[in-house]
């Protein structure tokens, strides 16, 4: 960890930081903590196993970073993220995923995600991140290319619904809507078969889990008005 303690430091100089882990799964969060909590650098302030009651401890505890799934009951961990930095601008956030996809990499980074690791990688990469982190640097898997962070930065902020296709974006309406799937199918002049592809799609890139979870995220990101 010699990004957290520097060139001549000893443990007694450096601010212990705190830490929320945020996983639905307990043995997961268990995992993190004991890793995280033997290096002596880090105490972890806070468990959650979903995102809302992630953002209630956020403001009970004020960690300085998150370590955070990027699927998650209720909101996804981008989505948390986004929260989390509202509520706290100088938090650092760390999230563990699956995707190594370029848009999925640009919402996080929308978001305010500072450290992406894939789950593939070993626990050895939470620490590296961490690391990084704790000193004020960014910490992304080597899958990450510098090209897309080049990317990223001289295209500037874009909405995080741009994480969707526009068809997708057109199924989510007419869901939240309350259209039914021969209604889309006939509006969209596409099968019926097409519409629930195009649904199972937005509720995996999104970590969703019900419609009335896909009509919040529609109202939340004015694709309708509530």
């Amino acid at each position: 960890m010699t990004g957290v303690l520097g060139s001549g430091a000893t443990m007694a100089s450096i601010p212990v930081k705190r830490l929320m882990i945020v996983d639905d799964h307990h043995s997961v969060r268990r995992g993190v903590r004991g890793l995280v909590e033997a290096t002596g650098y880090y105490s972890v302030v806070a468990e959650a196993a979903d995102s809302r009651a992630a953002v209630d401890m956020s403001r009970n505890t004020r960690p300085d970073i998150a370590v955070i799934d990027d699927c998650l009951p209720g909101l996804s961990g981008v989505y948390l993220a986004t929260e989390l930095k509202r509520l706290s601008p100088r938090i650092a956030i760390l999230m563990y995923t699956a995707h190594e996809r370029e848009d999925f990499v640009l919402e996080a980074l929308e978001a305010g995600v500072r450290g992406l690791v894939l789950k593939s990688e070993p626990g050895t990469q939470v620490l590296r991140a961490l690391d990084s982190l704790s000193s004020g640097r960014p910490f992304f898997s080597s899958s990450v290319s510098e090209r897309l962070l080049d990317s990223y930065l001289k295209k500037g902020s874009r909405p995080l619904t741009g994480f969707l296709t526009n068809r997708e974006r057109e199924v989510v309406q007419r869901i939240a809507e309350g259209q039914t799937r021969a209604e889309m199918a006939s509006g969209l002049r596409i099968s019926v078969k097409t519409v629930e592809t195009h649904r199972t799609n937005v509720m995996q890139k999104l970590c969703l889990r019900t419609t009335a979870d896909l009509v919040r995220y529609a109202v939340r990101n004015g694709i309708i008005v509530a």
